[in-house]
């Protein structure tokens, strides 16, 4: 009889610190939800201004029951979510748990790291000019008892300064054609900071 291997397997740790979102679509409220496997936890949901959401929240720990051999353990999700259910993820991020497993001491409360997103095309909410935008975060996996949760320090963040963007548009080449004659009518559309403009 052919036996199938069980891996052997310990509880893990997962702490997610959620400092801003940038260049974030713009929806009524967006919530974070970080999944390993079946094990998630997801955030409060917060509106956004011009594009930046807000949650500086401490996530509660959660348990991951995996392999040892940290490399057969399951990716680490990371989803901009409209609510609570799994077909509102807008857009995702993809980490390896060895990237954030047992950090030193000194960066357990190292600045929130920059995490880009991706749309999710399965589900295709995002409009074709839309930007997936960032996550500032800070994840840590532990495989032994986690230190005391440090104070949270929305100060990590960079101040925020008011700038003005000019836009000079002078021309396009080899566009496609839009209709069966040929010709086109074609516009560009510029988005920063939750402002749009068209040409």
């Amino acid at each position: 009889h052919n036996i199938i291997p069980n891996p052997m397997e310990r509880l893990y740790c997962m702490r997610v610190d959620l400092f801003e979102g940038h260049e974030i679509p713009l929806r009524k409220q967006m919530h974070v939800a970080v999944s390993c496997g079946p094990y998630k936890v997801i955030s409060k949901g917060v509106k956004m201004k011009n594009a930046l959401a807000e949650w500086n929240e401490n996530c509660p720990d959660f348990n991951i029951q995996a392999p040892v051999a940290i490399n057969e353990m399951s990716d680490i999700f990371v989803y901009l979510t409209t609510d609570k259910a799994p077909n509102s993820r807008v857009c995702y991020a993809r980490l390896r748990p060895e990237e954030i497993l047992n950090p030193p001491p000194d960066q357990l409360n190292s600045k929130p790291r920059k995490i880009a997103m991706d749309e999710d095309r399965a589900l295709d909410l995002l409009d074709d000019e839309e930007f997936p935008g960032f996550v500032y975060a800070r994840l840590q996996l532990f495989s032994v008892s986690p230190p005391p949760r440090l104070k949270f320090g929305v100060d990590m963040m960079e101040v925020k300064k008011d700038y003005r963007l000019r836009i000079e548009l002078y021309m396009g080449r080899d566009l496609p054609s839009a209709d069966e004659c040929g010709s086109s009518d074609p516009f560009c559309l510029f988005r920063c900071a939750g402002e749009m403009c068209k040409s």
